[in-house]
């Protein structure tokens, strides 16, 4: 996975992208794509915010499988430091997670209907 986003403003679009490599046990990079993905945002205590869509693309030949994830609209997540991670699974069952993520949820100043 790549580095983690740059702070978050409640209330606006959480977007987040990155490659996923996926080895074996052994360490050969497997390029059959995960069936499914989900991710959850939690505060550090796992109180659970919000569900996160997420869409995983097609193997990309040594680098990996790229990887989004997105809510719409974040206006009732807290002003406070978060994390989610993103849980695949394959068509075998298999279920492997990644690295948690943390961010900062910060404090949006512009928000609201326009007058």
């Amino acid at each position: 996975m790549t580095a983690p986003p740059v702070p978050h403003k409640r209330g606006d679009t959480f977007a987040w992208a990155g490659l996923l490599k996926i080895t074996d046990g052994a360490g050969a990079h497997i390029t059959a794509a995960p069936i499914t993905g989900r991710a959850q945002v939690r505060t550090r205590a796992g109180l659970l915010i919000d569900e996160l869509a997420v869409t995983i693309g097609a193997h990309i030949a040594g680098q990996g499988f790229p990887v989004t994830v997105y809510k719409q609209t974040t206006p009732h997540w807290p002003i406070a430091k978060l994390e989610f991670d993103i849980e695949f699974t394959f068509d075998n069952g298999a279920v492997r997670s990644t690295e948690s993520i943390a961010f900062d949820c910060r404090r949006d100043i512009t928000y609201g209907a326009t007058p």
